[in-house]
């Protein structure tokens, strides 16, 4: 997604703008970067007090209008002229929806910045984000941090977002690997993740692979097993007993034998498959 930002009347923007975007596109690739309304001030230079008071001394004997009036001239002059270079620039964002699962598992080393979940996993798409001005990116480390919006991947049994970028001046392997500084949380849902960083390389959020995070579901897994296991017993007897038993051979007591069966091997494909659903 490409957007163009007028610098000098720039009051944030999100982008991608899927507000006005008419075409389908997959939910899990609902993922935007929020600039904030300050991304193009220059930074603040703080005077020193030797300056200031050497100013103040300087400013009774010979006072300057006039280069204040040339310095008034010259803004004027370029909120006057709209089309001066310089005043555009240009954010473009790149959400990837399978980059983290093809990227290498290469983590920061150092533990103080990245807390390693037990069993990691990218469970959101990974977003790229360039500001260019007259031609020029923006410095990948940024002075005023941008808000990314991250669409979840998996919703359930995952927990522990970590937000974190690709640092490619990592040495292992050779590629870089996914580091946690400049980048914090800020919320979580239960679809999405919103975290901010100070860096316009490529962010995702780490997580943690628990089959515990909505509850514990180890007694519902027993239960389950136990009663289909039970009522699979119950149907084989009937139905060995209704086969077996001459005196109740009809027509009302073959349909029995055939509902039993084939309640017997419904749940027992239930049983077999609860777990299989790698192929959607």
């Amino acid at each position: 997604m490409i957007d163009v930002f007028d610098k000098f009347n720039f009051t944030g923007a999100q982008v991608p703008r899927f507000e006005s975007v008419r075409e389908e596109f997959p939910r899990e690739l609902e993922s935007s970067v929020s600039f904030p309304a300050d991304t193009f001030k220059p930074p603040e230079i703080k005077e020193s007090p030797t300056v200031r008071l050497g100013n103040r001394r300087a400013a009774p004997q010979t006072p300057q209008p006039e280069p204040k009036v040339e310095r008034e001239t010259s803004f004027s002059r370029q909120r006057r002229h709209p089309d001066e270079p310089g005043q555009f620039a240009v954010a473009l964002v790149i959400i990837y929806r399978t980059l983290g699962q093809l990227l290498p598992e290469h983590y920061d080393p150092d533990h103080r910045s990245l807390r390693l979940p037990n069993r990691p996993v990218i469970n959101t798409p990974v977003v790229s984000a360039m500001v260019y001005s007259e031609g020029t990116p923006l410095p990948s480390s940024l002075q005023r941090p941008v808000s990314v919006k991250f669409a979840l991947l998996e919703t359930e049994e995952r927990s522990k977002p970590v937000c974190v970028f690709w640092n490619h001046s990592l040495d292992i392997g050779g590629t870089g690997g996914w580091s946690a500084k400049g980048c914090e949380l800020l919320s979580r849902n239960r679809t999405h993740v919103t975290c901010q960083c100070s860096h316009s390389t490529s962010c995702a959020v780490l997580m943690d692979i628990s089959r515990r995070e909505h509850g514990e579901v180890l007694p519902l897994k027993i239960i389950t097993y136990a009663a289909l296991s039970l009522s699979l017993v119950a149907l084989l007897v009937a139905f060995v007993l209704l086969s077996l038993v001459r005196t109740l051979r009809s027509n009302l007591h073959s349909i029995h034998k055939n509902l039993i069966g084939a309640l017997f091997f419904s749940q027992l494909i239930f049983l077999v498959g609860i777990n299989q659903t790698e192929n959607p």
